[in-house]
């Protein structure tokens, strides 16, 4: 069987961007479960707060009924089989495809579209034929060339109430879930300091031993350091620096988000790109590790070094 399109780029990324196309192509679209083994951790953890809350609310509203399928006894793998099933039975055309990802070590993260099609009952309401395009971003970490977590956020609320369903205070276009974890408000709190200059708050957002790592540096140990690597990048383009946050999904020790940055030198020379930033937090909520990836790490190198 010939590649993908996305599978042939991933060939390009990384081995494990590879696995990552390969259990959502062959797995979750397709059905084929032989390649589970190859893909999956037996230990695995999905999270997926931007789905889960959309079909909680529309549970607490009325709109939909409370699912028949019940995972209890069932080992994870199972019970992930026996879920995505579920979803292609209710949703035929489901197809993950368009992948932009990037990869160090045993991260990969990226954004993708998924499409598809009401042809199948979902939570008792009744095929509606309607077809279906939303943006997904995630994040997910390997062992052994495996997938062991799994980050995912989507609009997932778009995706619904594009299928005909009633999310009542819902406004289109925001990519919040309706309940927001507070360590996800921290982060969201965090980009806006440092798009404002907002050292303070910055400083507060640090534990005192941070490690952070990414282009062009690599890792970073302290606090102050830290701080210095922003201080700097801030000089280094006259204040002239920032990002869009475009997704942001996390829990009690992960927080993952999704940006644009543009940063341009005093010479006019500007770059631009995709990032993801997986910070580890604190109990106290302070930031106690940052591991950054971009889209082009080179190419951010290079404008850095002003080569």
């Amino acid at each position: 069987m010939s590649d993908t399109p996305e599978l042939a780029a991933a060939r390009e990324v990384s081995p494990n961007a590879v696995a990552l196309v390969r259990f959502q192509q062959e797995f979750v679209d397709g059905g084929d479960h032989s390649i589970v083994d190859d893909v999956l951790s037996e230990d695995f953890e999905v999270v997926r707060p931007g789905l889960a809350s959309a079909v909680g609310a529309l549970m607490a509203a009325g709109e939909i009924a409370q699912p028949a399928l019940q995972a209890d006894g069932l080992s994870k793998i199972a019970g992930l089989k026996a879920a995505t099933a579920s979803m292609r039975g209710a949703f035929g055309e489901w197809r993950h495809h368009d992948h932009r990802l990037i990869a160090d070590g045993d991260v990969v993260s990226g954004h993708w579209k998924v499409t598809g099609k009401h042809t199948g009952e979902f939570f008792g309401v009744p095929a509606t034929g309607r077809s279906f395009t939303f943006t997904e971003a995630g994040t997910v970490r390997f062992e052994g060339g495996k997938i062991k977590e799994l980050w995912f956020i989507s609009d997932s609320f778009e995706f619904l109430s594009g299928l005909g369903y009633a999310l009542a205070g819902r406004s289109g276009g925001d990519a919040e879930s309706w309940t927001e974890h507070p360590n996800v408000a921290r982060i969201r709190r965090h980009y806006a300091a440092f798009t404002e200059r907002d050292f303070d708050t910055l400083k507060a957002g640090y534990a005192e031993n941070v490690v952070w790592t990414g282009p062009p540096i690599g890792s970073l140990e302290g606090r102050e350091n830290v701080l210095g690597l922003i201080a700097g990048h801030w000089d280094k383009t006259e204040d002239n620096a920032g990002h869009e946050v475009q997704d942001i999904v996390g829990g009690a020790q992960h927080v993952v988000g999704f940006l644009r940055y543009r940063a341009e030198r005093p010479d006019g020379r500007v770059i631009s790109g995709l990032e993801a930033q997986v910070n580890r937090l604190n109990p106290d909520g302070t930031i106690a590790e940052v591991r950054t990836f971009l889209d082009d790490p080179e190419a951010f190198r290079r404008w850095a070094e002003g080569a």
